[in-house]
């Protein structure tokens, strides 16, 4: 038996002392090992075993971190506390040192050299140690997680990323990718564009990550890490990377309580979900302990995602008004659009709430143009509650079963027509009536099943007393819908937004809140309304319409928010997320007379479309001449 193995499977019998997280304790040392030289001085791994580990059985993830302080500085100490924790959790956690310049031995390099590449070459070599040492330790090298603080974050990226910078002396068969990293506020900095070669930029491709990077709101360092976040995205590796903030904190906040912990369960939680770990975290977040943000809550601009609208595209029915146009992939592979019609020989108001009809338009792509299909909910008969219209559809998948949400309205008076216009008296009678249901079908193409009642009905003398309307359901994996209705207290209140809930699609949906959401702290009659919802890793997100501007700075335009819970609701910085000023295929912009009814095509797990029921005119209903359901791309 080796000489190496004889001795790490004697440290691995010597049990280690788990330090109590959390507490103000020292941790237990590893067992350093001496991996090269460099320059006549030893570089050393501190290796942490999980309890009982056997290498000669074991073949478990490992995880390599890497000290910052500055290039120049710093120990393997400083994640003692964190391999310790992750030993404990069952992987092989390794702390380790490189090569540092002396300022005197900085003086004396070459202009173009950068003190950082023998940084980068040692962390390369202590990669290649580990994985050419994989049996000794009891690992697997396919299952190698990467990690660092400040500088130790830009060395660990680089040294898995760029593939020069090798030390002469290593295994030139032993590459040094990984499969994951853990990055403690990198320090990627604009300066090293001076020296290609230790430039992280230089070396990012679609393939990077996984990745779980963590940063003060208040790091300086933060600039330069955006700028390789935006490339990401643009590499299409962006989804991979999970960023979390921490409100208020500067550089190095990790180091310290309570962050400590709350860093250590994030980052637990990341490499459960790649199967890495297993179960919940050990740590435990102290009470009243804040609380991480992710980026894409906080700081997502989603403005930013809208490109440019196709002339052509969307839906559009010379001789009706289209509004509603909601998108989903069929199981024929072909873009199934589901939207409201109405004759344009009646008024656009008030007739769609007593004339509108479900109708589906399939295009071979997202962008269309769609081409009308069928009528999918028509008109069934005042003995029904959504007997004589239906609107508002948003379509949705569970399984392999359709979901079409809508909302439906009877009335006992004769359809409206050019001849007889809809009286005051009949348009209360109609909007009254108006709830959410929901149509059921095993292909896009039906047959729909409707069923018999509303999903959510109105509560007498509450703020949702009067009506239910504009579903906004998010169907999540499990089954379970988060569902946003649209009420208000009687015929003249202002309209408000309510959340339920739903085990499964056919319900029952229950109230989560009995007050109105979406209230963002305003004043009186400056809400929100047309919410579209979906869900992102860990919360969910929405987009809706800013009915005065008080939010996003423009009437009718689109705000971006988050929520963890579906009920308390937080506006994204910046909050905008669209505007009625549109940039089209053909180079024009215009500013949209109307600009309702968001919804977004969502295609593994991304918004890829942005779907909008839009008019021409000024703005105002009754100033329309036309409107149809249009589209916009979303860059990725």
């Amino acid at each position: 038996m080796p000489v190496l193995r004889i001795l790490i499977q004697s440290l691995c019998l010597i049990a280690l002392l788990v330090p109590v997280h959390g507490q103000d304790t020292t941790p237990p040392q590893g067992k350093e090992i001496v991996y090269k030289h460099t320059n006549g001085q030893p570089q050393l791994l501190e290796v942490f075993f999980p309890k009982d580990h056997d290498p000669a059985t074991a073949k478990v993830p490992c995880m390599i971190l890497f000290h910052g302080g500055g290039w120049g500085n710093g120990d393997k100490k400083t994640f003692h506390y964190d391999c310790s924790y992750f030993a404990s959790r069952g992987i092989v956690a390794i702390t380790a040192n490189y090569f540092m310049y002396t300022k005197e031995q900085r003086l004396k390099l070459p202009k173009d050299v950068s003190r950082k590449a023998a940084c980068a070459t040692d962390a390369k070599s202590a990669i290649r140690w580990v994985k050419q040492h994989a049996d000794e330790l009891g690992i697997d090298p396919d299952k190698i997680i990467a990690g660092g603080g400040s500088a130790g974050g830009h060395i660990s990226i680089l040294s898995t990323t760029n593939p020069g910078l090798n030390d002469p002396a290593d295994p030139k068969d032993i590459d040094t990718s990984v499969a994951a990293y853990v990055l403690f506020n990198p320090a990627l900095s604009a300066q090293d564009e001076a020296y290609p070669e230790i430039n992280a930029l230089n070396y990012l491709t679609g393939d990077f990550g996984p990745a779980v990077v963590f940063f003060g709101t208040e790091d300086r360092w933060k600039k330069g890490w955006d700028v390789a976040a935006k490339q990401l995205q643009d590499l299409g590796a962006g989804k991979r990377v999970k960023v979390w903030l921490a409100d208020g904190a500067e550089h190095a906040f990790f180091n310290k309580q309570p962050w400590k912990d709350l860093t250590l369960i994030k980052a637990d939680k990341f490499l459960t979900s790649l199967g890495f770990l297993k179960g919940e975290p050990t740590l435990k977040p102290p009470a009243g302990a804040p609380e991480y943000v992710k980026e894409s809550q906080s700081t997502a601009d989603f403005s930013a995602k809208m490109g440019k609208a196709p002339v052509g595209g969307g839906f559009n029915m010379e001789d009706y008004w289209v509004w509603c146009g909601s998108v989903i992939k069929g199981e024929d592979g072909k873009y199934h659009m589901f939207a409201s019609r109405w004759p344009k020989s009646l008024l656009f108001t008030p007739n769609w709430m007593t004339n509108s009809e479900v109708v589906r338009a399939v295009a071979d792509n997202p962008e269309g143009p769609y081409t009308f299909a069928e009528v999918v909910l028509p008109a069934r008969g005042k003995e029904y509650w959504d007997g004589m219209m239906t609107h508002n559809p948003t379509i949705h998948k569970a399984g392999d079963t359709y979901l079409l949400y809508y909302t439906g309205t009877t009335y006992d008076f004769p359809s409206p027509t050019p001849d007889t216009p809809v009286t005051d008296d009949q348009r209360y009678e109609s909007n009254g009536n108006q709830r959410i249901g929901l149509a059921t079908a095993p292909s896009v193409k039906g047959p729909w099943k409707r069923q018999d009642k509303p999903i959510i009905e109105p509560r007498p003398g509450e703020w949702d007393g009067f009506i239910t309307t504009n579903p906004a359901p998010c169907v999540r994996d499990d089954g379970s819908i988060l569902l946003i209705y649209k009420s208000k207290e009687n015929f003249g209140t202002t309209l408000k937004l309510g959340v339920a809930f739903a085990e499964h699609y056919s319900g029952p949906y229950k109230r989560l809140s009995p007050d109105p959401i979406f209230d963002f702290g305003l004043e009186k009659n400056k809400g929100v309304e047309d919410a579209y919802v979906w869900w992102v890793d860990d919360h969910y997100e929405a987009i809706m319409k800013d009915m005065t501007g008080a939010i996003c700075g423009e009437r009718h335009g689109g705000i971006h928010g988050w929520s963890r819970d579906g009920v308390e609701w937080h506006v994204s910085d910046p909050p905008k997320a669209y505007s009625k000023t549109v940039q089209w295929s053909d180079g024009t912009v215009t500013t949209q007379g109307q600009f309702e009814r968001p919804q977004l095509l969502i295609e593994d797990g991304r918004p890829t479309h942005l779907f909008v029921a839009t008019g021409d005119g000024p703005g105002g209903f009754r100033n329309m001449t036309h409107c149809w359901n249009m589209v916009v791309p979303l860059d990725q």
